[in-house]
């Protein structure tokens, strides 16, 4: 009893480094919870120090017995290195814009996240979980998903005086800055960032443990959840989400699902018409975009002042790419430019141009990382979509496995969709997206371990098209 003694720490250091399972598992319940680490830069969070411990160990036992490299998203895995050799380039051309190479640049932590997140992906092909470490995955993360939304919470209600929470999760300070003078001030829109990922843990907890029949009354819940947080991508995602899962999950039943949900989101919109003007203002906000709603003028400005700004930010892009056509500008920026204490020039278009906050994925990459980078991020990213559509019908039956992975596919799909059309940002939405398929390929090479245990010895476990199932999810394997 007493202070952890050195042999406790060295045990609990060895049980990491044998069990990359744990590595695993613990990088994406840090994930939900957005947690970092007293003293280290907010951009370089506690999930990102867990892949390094597990992409440590790939190296190691790359050297030690140069295991085969698996077939699973061959193509995304290819672009995956031709963007990191791109990205090399760009650091070499136009600065590494690290802190702590004391240079005139900062903002360089982000071609270290998108180094973190591709290493991650590569080095998850020493994962191998069983269904029930998948279950405890899946818990956990929803449990520490909350953690984003109880920290705001506190902040917003102690009118600031709480922010010690901060400590330990990621904080994103323009945001919470604006919704803290927005409360207290009563005079603009609160936007309340954690309500949207309490909506997609209600998603993902309602797709994966109820059934698909509860589709309907899921739809009623989460999406005015998603309606309070007063992001209109944040309604866009759980549609799509929803979508994507009645679409995919599986072929049995697919128009009565999607006649769900549809009918669902329309009884939300009826429900909602008479008393919209009477919501909170972040809900308004969100629904500014419905030409039939009355919505409150300051919800409105509010809305459409931010659609201007985009289109002012776009403008300047669309000026600037020719210069940076085949190198881009980098993802590092002149340090003074974080030490700008005039607060109309920080939310101005040119100061966002300036900090890389384009909302918007394709014309973002392109300037950031030029053709070529764009060409590697839209092969990986389409690549892979087709492969999780693809490796779908691994999955059958009404079982958590199925359900989890049509959850998560719906997720990435969305993500995908998102970034070329809606938002987009290069930063974070690209490590972000690889964190995902990591998730996926494991899930893939779990199932597919399955399928081996279940069949004979000749049986070709790769040859999916001969895995012939029934409506329960047992499996019936016609040999070679």
């Amino acid at each position: 009893r007493g202070p952890l003694s050195t042999s406790h720490a060295g045990l609990i250091v060895f049980r990491l480094i044998g069990n990359p399972e744990l590595f695993f598992v613990m990088v994406y319940v840090c994930i939900a919870g957005s947690l970092t680490i007293p003293g280290l830069p907010q951009e370089l969070m506690l999930k990102d120090i867990l892949a390094l411990g597990l992409i440590g160990l790939g190296l190691i036992k790359f050297l030690v017995s140069k295991p085969p490299i698996r077939k699973e998203f061959g193509i995304a895995r290819l672009s995956g290195f031709a963007l990191m050799v791109v990205i090399i380039v760009h650091m070499a051309v136009r600065g590494w814009g690290l802190r702590a190479l004391s240079g005139e640049l900062w903002g360089g932590m982000a071609y270290v996240r998108v180094f973190i997140a591709f290493g991650f992906f590569v080095a998850s092909d020493l994962v191998q979980l069983t269904e029930k470490k998948w279950r405890h995955l899946f818990a956990w993360s929803a449990v520490t998903s909350f953690i984003p939304g109880l920290a705001q919470a506190t902040f917003l209600l102690s009118g600031g005086a709480l922010y010690q929470q901060y400590m330990f999760v990621r904080v994103e300070a323009w945001a919470l800055r604006q919704s803290l003078y927005a409360s207290l001030s009563e005079t603009g829109v609160v936007r309340y960032h954690f309500m949207s990922g309490i909506a997609n843990t209600i998603t993902m907890i309602g797709l994966v443990v109820a059934k698909w029949k509860y589709l309907f009354f899921l739809i009623l819940i989460s999406i005015p959840v998603a309606l309070i947080s007063g992001f209109r991508t944040a309604i866009l995602m759980q549609l799509l989400n929803l979508g994507f899962f009645a679409l995919l999950y599986s072929n049995r039943n697919r128009l009565k699902r999607i006649g769900w949900m549809i009918s669902g989101c329309l009884l939300c919109l009826l429900l909602l018409a008479p008393f919209v003007d009477k919501l909170p203002l972040s809900f308004q906000r969100t629904l500014s975009i419905i030409p039939f709603y009355h919505v409150s003028e300051i919800a409105r400005s509010d809305a459409f002042g931010t659609v201007e700004w985009r289109l002012e930010i776009w403008r300047i892009m669309l000026k600037n790419i020719p210069d940076y056509l085949f190198i881009g500008r980098g993802f590092a920026a002149e340090s003074e430019l974080f030490f700008t204490v005039n607060p109309r020039y920080a939310s101005s278009a040119e100061f966002a141009y300036y900090v890389h906050n384009y909302h918007n994925g394709p014309l973002g990459m392109l300037l950031d990382l030029g053709i070529f980078g764009l060409i590697s991020v839209t092969i990986f990213m389409v690549s892979s979509s087709i492969d999780v559509i693809r490796y779908k019908k691994l999955f059958n039956g009404d079982n958590f496995m199925n359900r989890y992975y049509s959850y998560l596919i719906s997720i990435y799909l969305s993500q995908v969709i998102i970034f070329f059309v809606f938002f987009g940002d290069t930063m974070s939405y690209v490590p972000s997206m690889m964190f995902s398929l990591a998730l996926i390929k494991a899930l893939v090479r779990t199932r597919k371990e399955e399928l081996a245990a279940a069949m004979p010895e000749e049986a070709d476990v790769d040859g999916a098209a001969k895995i012939l199932r029934n409506g329960r999810g047992s499996i019936a394997v016609t040999p070679t």
